[in-house]
């Protein structure tokens, strides 16, 4: 009798994914950044696995919205912006305004983080 929502990166085995979304009411994913080495080098990790999971949301039927974090130089370029809204097609999208604290989390943890220039 409860409904279930998930926000996710989509990085998660495909079956896994596929799984969890099956059994929810909304989801909510973020795209970052539509290029596969730009991705690795900011997020460490490439996006196929991503790109694989948003497609199959896109097309499992299941209400989602997809979020892009705006970080200067990096997300906001009108390139990636113009491939992600092609990825996304008609699916509804929200960009989020950069969050200059986020640099205070990784401070607390004594990690570097390496977006404290922007």
């Amino acid at each position: 009798g409860f409904n279930l929502c998930i926000e996710t990166s989509g990085y998660a085995e495909q079956k896994v994914f596929k799984k969890v979304i099956d059994n929810l009411n909304y989801v909510i994913m973020d795209i970052k950044i539509a290029d596969n080495a730009m991705h690795r080098t900011y997020v460490g990790k490439g996006n196929e696995i991503i790109l694989d999971n948003l497609n199959y949301l896109k097309q499992s039927g299941k209400p989602h919205i997809f979020r892009t974090p705006i970080i200067p130089g990096i997300t906001d370029t009108k390139e990636n912006l113009a491939v992600i809204k092609e990825i996304i097609g008609d699916s509804v999208w929200e960009h989020l305004p950069y969050n200059s604290m986020a640099g205070a989390k990784w401070n607390m943890l004594k990690m570097d983080y390496s977006l404290d220039n922007i």
